[in-house]
């Protein structure tokens, strides 16, 4: 890979490790301040429900400039936004506000960062740097808990991480600044006609591989709305964990997470899709199906780690195939067209978390997420085709 890559990634793995620290931090300063995993639930629903529908209106807009430049302009609004966290004294109302203003520039940063590699990085270099890509980050997953788990234990407010991550955006926008320019290519005949951003929800021109996997991802993504808060009532009211021993399970988590990205640079140019799509998956449901019926805490860790596992194996499939199987010239509206699927489906899991906010609905959000994550099963067929054969076909378009 060319230096543009490695600067590309360092300035995601940079910029991921403060947002570790804030996904440490938001819940903890939420569930001090109000003692529900139900707020925590309504912030997440506040930072996800700009993906829905500030990428799709604003992408088509900001084509005219370079990704680079969209990228930078976000990553400098993001560290303002988390140093306002960090350091106002809000209330439940204010933090939703500011944290769906953050969720609008990581909106638009998603998309433009998808576009940014496609152009920066060939096809046959793209395998490699989504495994460097997700292997890093499931590292510095690893390591951002550990860091605010030793940092609690010796006073260290959660508001000093939400600082932490407001620095690395600011170093994140530092190796931004040295990657080349990433304006269009695209001749004015190959441009998408679909100009007016409120069609692209209607239409766009996506291959049918495409389309399957945004379905599955919005289904694993309400699936993931249930479970994800209610694995801190699970967790702290229903087991009676305490907030480090909710880190150390999240940090087996990541650990899979660095696992799987092994898995996938090692044998996914073997798999058909269809065999990735399926492990995931039934990874993910075992161990959700399981969660509620445990309580010790090793097992917890262990089956936190399968679904670890199969949210990361997912997330990279997801991924290749996006990136990949987009035409160029409909790149930044495929691309929020299936964030704004996905963000939907996590916001609609977020708003039945946050209704459901008790020790008894526990079991049922978990048994629904578990049935939910099973039914995307019945897409994989349509994924029958290796990574390799995919790529032919798509450089041949």
């Amino acid at each position: 890979m060319k230096r543009s890559n490695y600067l590309l990634l360092f300035a995601q793995w940079i910029s991921n490790f403060g947002n570790h620290l804030h996904q440490i931090a938001l819940p903890l300063l939420v569930y001090q301040k109000t003692g529900s995993a139900g707020d925590f639930a309504l912030s997440l629903f506040a930072e996800t429900v700009p993906w829905v529908f500030i990428a799709p209106v604003l992408s088509t807009f900001l084509k005219k400039f370079s990704s680079k430049n969209v990228l930078l302009v976000s990553d400098i609004f993001r560290a303002v936004l988390t140093l306002a966290i960090a350091f106002y004294d809000w209330n439940k109302w204010e933090i939703l506000i500011i944290v769906f203003a953050l969720g609008s520039f990581s909106s638009i940063y998603g998309a433009f960062r998808i576009q940014t590699v496609k152009q920066l990085i060939s096809n046959g270099s793209l395998n490699k740097y989504l495994s460097l890509s997700n292997g890093g980050n499931e590292f510095i997953a690893l390591v951002a808990p550990l860091l605010g788990t030793i940092l609690v234990s010796f006073g260290v407010s959660a508001n000093y991480f939400m600082a932490i991550d407001s620095f690395t955006f600011v170093v994140s926008t530092g190796l931004l600044l040295f990657i080349p320019l990433t304006r269009s290519t695209i001749s004015a005949k190959k441009r998408s006609k679909t100009s007016n951003p409120l069609k692209l929800l209607k239409k766009v021109e996506v291959s049918e591989i495409v389309k399957v996997i945004a379905v599955s991802e919005g289904l694993r993504s309400v699936a993931e709305g249930l479970f994800i808060p209610s694995l801190l009532t699970l967790l702290i009211k229903v087991n009676g964990f305490n907030q480090g021993q909710y880190t150390w399970i999240r940090t087996g988590m990541a650990i899979a997470g660095m696992l799987s990205a092994y898995i996938f640079l090692k044998y996914v140019s073997r798999w058909t899709y269809f065999r990735t799509h399926t492990v995931s998956t039934l990874l993910i449901a075992m161990g959700v199906i399981l969660l509620p019926f445990i309580s010790q805490f090793n097992s917890v860790i262990a089956v936190t780690a399968i679904v670890g596992l199969g949210m990361s194996l997912k997330q990279l499939l997801s991924d290749n195939i996006v990136i990949t199987g987009s035409k160029e010239e409909v790149q930044a509206e495929t691309v929020t067209i299936v964030n704004s699927l996905i963000a939907l489906s996590y916001c609609v899991g977020y708003i039945i978390s946050a209704k459901l906010d008790d020790e008894g609905s526990v079991l049922y959000l978990f048994a629904s997420a578990g049935i939910i994550l099973l039914s995307s099963l019945f897409l994989g067929k349509k994924l029958s085709v290796n990574y390799t054969d995919f790529v032919k076909e798509a450089e041949a378009q």
